[in-house]
C-alpha cells in the first residue's frame, strides 16, 4: 500500500483551495493532451464508504478536462448478466486509447460492498479475490495505466454527512436506506477493506489511501498524486504555497491494518482505541551504511534491530543500544538521523493479549562497512546482513507485515534517498 504524506493544509480557506485547485487542474489539462496526442488509456478508481467524497472529488478532477476524452464511470446495481460475469463486465468498460476513464466505485464492489451487504455469494467473492490481481496486471501489461484510491472518512463524519444530506432540500435524494445499513455494518465493512488491502495493494498496482474527513484537501491531494506519479510534456512541478507546506504526519500499522497520514490529534485518538490491554513499548532503527540496509534474522524471519524501553529510559538511547547489542556494530559509530514512525501489533505473552508499541529512528552508521557482524544468539538471532536497497524484496518476502510497511515509508523520505546517495 503507497505511503502517501498528504499535504497538511493549516487554515485553508475556500479561496486558497480554489487557487491550489486551479493550478492541479492546469497540470491536469496538460496530462490529458499528452494522452490523447499518445493514445494513452489511464483508469482511475475510487472507492470508499458513502459520502467520503467519491463524487465529488471526480467532479473536480473533470471539471475542466475535454469531454470528448473523458469518462465517468458508476455502474449502479449490477443487472444479473452483469454480476455473473463481473470481470467482462468491467472489461467492457475500461478506457479506449486516448481517453482518461474515472470509476465512482468499481470492480472492488465485490471486495468490500457486495460481500458485507450480502449482494454477492461466498464463492463469487473468494474467485473475485483470487483472480482480480492477475486480471491487473494483463491489463497493466496490456499498456493500461492503473491509479487506485481509497478515500477514508470518519465513523463521526460519515453519520454527519449522512445527517446533513437528509435535512438538504437538494441532495436527500442522495441518502438511501442502505446507506444507513452499511453504517450499522460499519465493522464487517471494516474487515472487507483491510483485507481487500491485504490481498490486492500489489506493488503492480498498490492502493493509495487518502484522509477525506476533510473534502477539499482530499480533492487536492488526490489530483496531486496523479500529477506526481505521471509524467507528460511541459510537466510543471507546482511548489508549495507558504500556507501549504507539510506538516509532520503519523501513521499506524495495527496488527496488520495501515492507518496512513494521521494528524497528531488522529493519531492519538486512534492509540486511545487500541484494545485494553497492556501495552509494550519498544525502539528500533532503520539503519543505512553504504547505501545498504541492515537486517537481522530472527526466529527465521528477517526484521529490524530493536528492544524493549526500560522504565525512565528515552526511545532514542534504547534505539542505538539495542541495535549495538543486537548486531555487534559500535554504538558510537551509530547516529540517529530523524525519527520516522511508531509501528503497533498484538501479540500473545503467556496468553495475555498486549500491544507492542515500537519507535523507529532511520540511523547513520558510519563506521567501517567491514566491521563483523555479530548476531546476538541470546535473542534467537542467526543472523545479521547489510542488504543491498534494490535487494530488498528478499529479505521483505520472508518478514512481519509492520516491517514491510515501515520500510516502503522509509525509501520514499528525502532523508533516504539522500543517505543511499552519498553512502
Amino acid at each position: 500500500m503507497i505511503v502517501y504524506n498528504r499535504t497538511e493544509y493549516s487554515a485553508l480557506n475556500i479561496n486558497q483551495y480554489r487557487k491550489e485547485k486551479y493550478r492541479l487542474q492546469v497540470e491536469l489539462l496538460k496530462l490529458q493532451e499528452w494522452v490523447i496526442a499518445t493514445g494513452k488509456r489511464i483508469a482511475i478508481v475510487f472507492e470508499g464508504r458513502d459520502a467520503a467524497g467519491k463524487g465529488s472529488t471526480i467532479k473536480r478532477f473533470v471539471e475542466h478536462l475535454m469531454p470528448k476524452a473523458v469518462e465517468v464511470i458508476e455502474l449502479g446495481v449490477p443487472s444479473k448478466k452483469q454480476d455473473k460475469h463481473w470481470f467482462l463486465t468491467w472489461e467492457k468498460r475500461l478506457p479506449q486509447k486516448g481517453k482518461i476513464v474515472f470509476y465512482d466505485r468499481s470492480w472492488y464492489s465485490r471486495a468490500i460492498i457486495q460481500p458485507s451487504m450480502g449482494y454477492c455469494t461466498e464463492s463469487q467473492y473468494n474467485y473475485f479475490m483470487k483472480k482480480v490481481n492477475q486480471w491487473e496486471k494483463r491489463l497493466i501489461n496490456n499498456d493500461l495505466i492503473l491509479i487506485k484510491f481509497y478515500l477514508s472518512i470518519s465513523r463521526e463524519n460519515q453519520e454527519f454527512r449522512f445527517h446533513k444530506r437528509e435535512k438538504h432540500t437538494l441532495k436527500y435524494w442522495k441518502l438511501s436506506p442502505n446507506d444507513w445499513k452499511a453504517y450499522k455494518n460499519w465493522h464487517i465493512i471494516t474487515s472487507y477493506k483491510n483485507e481487500m488491502f491485504r490481498v490486492t495493494s500489489t506493488k503492480h498496482a498498490p492502493w493509495v489511501a487518502i484522509n477525506s474527513d476533510n473534502k477539499m484537501i482530499a480533492r487536492l491531494n488526490a489530483m496531486r498524486y496523479v500529477l506526481k506519479v505521471l509524467d507528460y510534456p511541459r510537466k510543471k512541478v507546482l511548489k508549495q504555497k507558504k500556507w501549504a507546506r507539510e506538516n509532520p504526519t503519523y501513521n499506524i500499522n495495527v496488527n496488520g491494518t495501515l492507518f496512513n497520514n494521521l494528524s497528531r490529534k488522529q493519531y492519538t485518538v486512534i492509540c486511545s482505541l487500541l484494545p485494553e490491554a497492556e501495552k509494550v513499548h519498544a525502539a528500533g532503527g532503520v539503519v543505512l551504511g553504504g547505501g545498504k540496509v541492515l537486517f537481522i534474522k530472527k526466529n527465521e524471519r528477517w526484521e529490524l534491530p530493536k528492544g524493549i524501553v526500560a522504565n525512565g529510559k528515552s526511545t532514542k538511547k534504547t534505539a542505538l543500544k539495542e541495535i549495538s547489542e543486537e548486531t555487534g556494530l559500535p554504538q558510537n559509530d551509530l547516529k540517529i538521523i530523524c525519527e520516522l514512525i511508531p509501528t503497533h501489533h498484538n501479540r500473545d505473552v503467556e496468553k495475555k493479549k498486549t500491544i507492542k508499541e515500537i519507535m523507529w529512528y532511520l540511523v547513520s552508521f558510519k563506521g567501517d562497512m567491514n566491521t563483523k557482524l555479530i548476531p546476538d544468539k541470546s535473542e534467537n538471532i542467526t543472523k545479521c546482513a547489510w542488504i543491498e536497497k534494490n535487494s530488498l524484496k528478499t529479505p521483505l518476502e520472508n518478514s512481519y507485515r509492520h516491517i514491510q510497511y515501515l520500510i516502503e515509508y522509509v525509501k520514499q523520505t528525502e532523508d533516504f534517498k539522500n543517505l543511499t546517495r552519498i553512502n
